[in-house]
């Protein structure tokens, strides 16, 4: 019992120590847990930025290509008569707008990467909202138009609205999301400012076919700066231009096409199109001046149109060469349509080719591979551009270009009425073409491209050799300047050489003359020394004679005295 309250001591310290324990072991775990949690958090938020980086980052990556995000897009309109149409996949119909205008707001769950429409006629400005921005769009009045949204606002959207003056109409709207559209949408550059070739036809769907092979060569394989004139006007027919649009752009073509004003009228002669153009209120001479406006726009190299005799005798097609051969004769003459010449200047075209032409023969060859088509021939991926004319499959040119089931056509070279391989060059200012079985509309010519590349690397090779000579002239000029101060180095160690060189002689004078005063002046001194010198060794020496004859007197003296004893 004497020890009962030593147990309890210890008991109640052992309680103690035990619940500091559990309190530390409480604290450390709820510190993991609270750790892991934070984590965990960190992660999520981690990913979360990620994926919405990673989202950013497709939107803006051209190797990703873009989703076509109209279905999934709530899309409101207000000002349109027949909006279904807006999205409806059909180009057939379309919208129109109020007079008042109209607008189309778009909002999507994903960022909005570009806009895809296409106009039911004539388009003209228009305005793209998103936030606080407002861009205009529909400068150049395309009727197929991209419009990047990223590029033209500069950020990411999710609700973009599109604003639309009276009169537009509009049959297909189609949103993307970020990354590479598809290769179909038309994403179209302005007509040339200057063209390499200018190919002029009477009729959207010509140049796919009397012109077969020249756009997917010279266009899209070369890459030069092609620009299609056509003197129809096929506005007034709704299908035709988008049927043109998707044409050219199958061939290759990048600058936006340019028509003239004239109609459609069929003919079979000259004459015939002569009167019934005068008819409509449209003389030759309108035609000249139109090409003529044409050319001094343009300025093209080169030149391509019709047969004279119209191919099948088509009076438009034989009036558009005709009309081509009025006007390079007087494209280069100021006092000719004045007007234009004041607008562009005037230009004589080097290179004038009409199809079928019986002089200067040439012979293209539309059946070779093309790298930009993927082996494709011209000729097959004009026969794909043709595909997009269907209104026009019902004539007889469909099966001109396409054969029958049991004998279809594949090459260029098949063809034999019409062909799309022969040509002849009308007029050159630069001489005839040598090499004419595998022609080429460029011999003996320079591409614009060509002549920027040429003028790019004369002034890289003139800046270059200015920069050479500045070198040059610095390198001279630094050497005259390292030579000077050398020169001017030389001379003032020479100056003190010949300093220390006098120095020299006058210390070597300075010393002589010292040395002659010094010794005239110590003469006297001398002369004192050796007699107080003599005079002592001499009483010396006379002392130790007299010393020495005193001894050697003594000796005597005793040497006498001994004799003297002895006696």
């Amino acid at each position: 019992m004497r020890n009962l309250p030593n147990c309890k001591k210890a008991t109640k310290e052992k309680s103690i120590r035990l619940i500091v324990a559990s309190i530390a072991f409480i604290m450390i775990v709820s510190t993991v847990v609270s750790m892991n949690v934070f984590v965990r958090a960190e992660a999520a938020d981690a990913d979360t930025v990620s994926a919405d980086a990673a989202e950013n980052v497709a939107s803006e990556d051209p190797a990703v290509l873009a989703e076509d995000i109209t279905k999934t897009c709530e899309i409101n309109s207000s000002g349109f008569k027949n909006a279904r149409h807006l999205t409806d996949r059909s180009i057939e119909k379309y919208a129109s707008s109020s007079s008042d205008g109209a607008t189309v707001t778009i909002k999507s769950d994903v960022l909005i990467g570009s806009l895809y429409i296409v106009f039911g006629k004539k388009a003209g400005e228009w305005t793209l909202s998103a936030g606080n921005i407002q861009k205009t769009c529909g400068e150049y009045g395309f009727l197929h138009e991209f419009v990047d949204v990223v590029e033209l606002t500069g950020e990411h959207h999710t609700e973009i609205t599109l604003s639309f003056p009276g009169g537009h109409t509009i049959a297909e709207i189609t949103v993307f999301s970020g990354g590479k559209v598809p290769d179909n949408v038309e994403q179209w550059e302005p007509p040339c400012e200057k063209a390499d070739l200018l190919l002029l036809t009477a009729h959207s769907d010509d140049e796919h076919l009397f012109f077969a092979g020249i756009l997917p060569y010279y266009a899209g394989e070369l890459g030069y700066a092609v620009q299609v004139v056509y003197l129809s006007d096929h506005s007034y027919e709704y299908i035709r231009p988008h049927e043109m649009l998707e044409g050219l752009w199958v061939a290759g073509v990048r600058n936006y096409p340019v028509s003239g004003n004239f109609p459609d009228i069929y003919s079979e002669s000259l004459t015939e199109a002569r009167s019934k153009y005068s008819a409509k209120g449209y003389s030759v001479d309108s035609f000249v001046e139109f090409i003529v406006k044409m050319l001094r726009r343009f300025r093209p190299k080169v030149v391509v149109s019709h047969d004279l005799n119209g191919e099948y005798s088509h009076g438009t097609h034989i009036l558009t060469a005709y009309a081509l051969t009025e006007a390079v004769a007087v494209s280069s003459d100021a006092e000719k349509y004045p007007e234009s010449a004041d607008e562009y200047g005037v230009w004589d075209v080097p290179k004038t080719y009409l199809h079928l032409y019986g002089e200067g023969k040439i012979t293209m060859i539309w059946d070779e591979p093309l790298d930009a088509f993927g082996g494709k021939t011209a000729f097959t991926v004009s026969q794909e551009a043709f595909m997009c004319h269907k209104s026009q499959h019902w004539t007889w040119f469909y099966r001109w270009m396409y054969g029958s089931i049991n004998n279809k056509i594949t090459l260029a070279s098949e063809i034999k009425k019409y062909s799309p391989m022969y040509f002849g060059l009308y007029r050159t200012t630069v001489g005839l073409d040598q090499n004419t079985e595998d022609g080429d509309f460029f011999e003996n010519i320079k591409t614009y491209g060509e002549e920027k590349a040429e003028e790019e690397a004369a002034a890289k090779e003139a800046l270059k050799r200015l920069e050479s000579e500045r070198a040059e002239r610095e390198a001279a000029e630094s050497e005259s300047r390292r030579l000077e101060s050398e020169k001017a180095a030389a001379e003032s160690e020479s100056r003190r050489l010949e300093s220390e060189k006098a120095a020299e002689s006058e210390s070597h004078l300075l010393e002589s003359e010292f040395a002659e005063q010094t010794e005239e002046e110590d003469a006297p001194d001398k002369q004192y020394m050796i007699i107080a010198i003599t005079i002592p060794v001499a009483v010396a020496i006379m002392c130790g004679a007299v010393v020495i004859n005193a001894g050697a007197q003594n000796k005597k003296n005793e040497a006498t005295k001994d004799i003297d004893n002895k006696r």
